[in-house]
This record gives C-alpha cells, structure tokens and sequence, in this order.
C-alpha cells in the first residue's frame, strides 16, 4: 500500500511528445456536436511519428470523413472604389471561387474581387483545443480560471493528472527533443495551482 502511494506522488517522464497521443483524438463532432474521433495510423514513435489512414467518424450521426480535407487560404486586399478604405480580407475556405463580393467596412458598398489562393495547412501550436488535422474543437477541455485545460484522449488526459499531481518528477536525458510535460505551461505546473488542475482534470475524465 505504502508503495502505490509513493509512485502516485512520483512522476517519471516516459519521454513521450504530444505527437505520441494523437492517433486517437476526440473532437466535437461538426454536424451533430457531440463526441467523434479522428483516427490515424501512428509509426515510427513519438520522435519520428508518420500518419495513415487518417479518418473522422462519430458514433452518434454517424458523419464520416476519410483523408486530409483540402483547404484554402483566401486572401483580398484592395482599396473600396467608393470611399478608398483599405479592406483586408483572410479566411479559410474548403473551395476555390474566381469572384467574391466584399462589403467595405466603412462606407458598406460591396464589391467583387479575384481573391488570392493558397493551400492552407493546419498548423497547431499547442496553445489551441483543436486537433492538428481537422482544426476541431477537442471533445475533453475545460477552463481554469482564464486558460483552458485540454488533451487529445483519456491517455493524455490521465498522463496529465499523474505530472500535476506528483510531488517528485524525474525526466530522462540526455534527448534531443522536448516531451509534452516539458512543454506544459507554468500555470498548469505551479504547486500554489496542483489542487485546482486536479479538479478539472477530474471532471473531464466524467466527460
């Protein structure tokens, strides 16, 4: 008894990068919002991870995608013929389209324009509650005071608990890469903050 509860006070880093938890991710499910998953073939370890097969379903409507969705950055830029304001415009959009119509935010007479296209890639920071494929809300996130508590699945989530939760944390070296605690903002890791992450983290296992 005594030795399960000294290695629940201890956490030793596995070495594993955000990257290791994303082959199974839940999101917000975009037709119906409740709980789906997105999917992939996960090789090569968290140091060298490589994605197949990738798919979104949801148990619940049943909606399905299979693959990267291909998106569009647009982007417009031009004076109003009218008025002379400048009107900047940045969007994703899952299609192309020769012409748009742009209303000038100043004096609301509208416009069309050629926009400009380019591939758009999710880019995922590690600040944001979205999966790195979709760009979809995560299904497990709550807040804390004015950040937001998130992970990709319960693995993530439960690998969270033991790090906030531990009062000995060892990490393994020498690597050449960053692991995902190593990365947890310093709010998230303050002792003075242990109890309140914990009631969080408690309440998104429920979810």
């Amino acid at each position: 008894m005594m030795a399960t509860r000294k290695s629940r006070h201890r956490f030793q880093d596995r070495g594993t990068t955000l990257s290791y938890y994303a082959n199974r991710i839940f999101v917000r499910c975009p037709k119906c919002d409740q709980r789906a998953v997105v999917s992939t073939d996960h090789f090569g370890g968290p140091e060298n991870p490589a994605w197949g097969n990738l798919k979104l379903t949801c148990p619940n409507c049943s909606y399905q995608e299979v693959g990267r969705p291909q998106r569009y950055d647009l982007s417009v830029r031009a004076n109003c013929p009218n008025c002379g304001m400048r009107n900047e415009i940045q969007q994703v959009v899952p299609e192309k389209k020769e012409r748009i119509a742009v209303q000038c935010r100043a004096c609301g007479e509208s416009e069309v324009y050629e926009p400009r296209y380019s591939k758009h890639y999710e880019s995922y920071s590690g600040s944001s509650p979205v999966d790195p494929h979709y760009g979809l809300p995560l299904w497990i996130q709550g807040r804390f005071r004015n950040d937001v508590i998130w992970a990709y699945n319960y693995e993530h989530l439960a690998e969270l608990k033991h790090y906030v939760g531990a009062k000995l944390r060892t990490r393994v070296r020498p690597r050449w890469f960053f692991t995902m605690v190593e990365k947890l903002p310093r709010w998230m890791t303050a002792k003075q903050n242990r109890e309140g992450v914990l009631r969080v983290i408690r309440r998104l296992e429920r979810r």
